[in-house]
C-alpha cells in the first residue's frame, strides 16, 4: 500500500470486498497491510460485515521496503 499504489486503492478495495463475497460463510479472513509498516486492518474473523467494513477502510502510506540480496 505504499504511495505508488494511490491511484489503484479503488480498484484494490473492490478487489478485496469481491475476494470476501467469494469465500464461504464460515471461512476465516484477515486483512492485513503493508508499506513502510504493517496493518491488520481486520484481524482474523468469519464476520463478513467486518471484513467488508475493514477492505472500506483500506489506505495506503510510505514506501515499500525492499530487501536485496548482495
Amino acid at each position: 500500500m505504499s504511495g505508488s499504489t494511490s491511484d489503484k486503492r479503488d480498484l484494490i478495495r473492490k478487489s478485496t470486498q469481491r475476494f470476501i463475497e467469494s469465500r464461504g460463510r464460515t471461512d476465516r479472513l484477515a486483512i492485513v497491510t503493508f508499506a513502510s509498516e504493517t496493518e491488520v486492518v481486520c484481524p482474523l474473523t468469519a464476520d463478513r460485515s467486518k471484513l467488508i467494513a475493514g477492505a472500506k477502510r483500506i489506505e495506503g502510506f510510505g514506501g515499500t521496503p525492499v530487501v536485496g540480496r548482495h
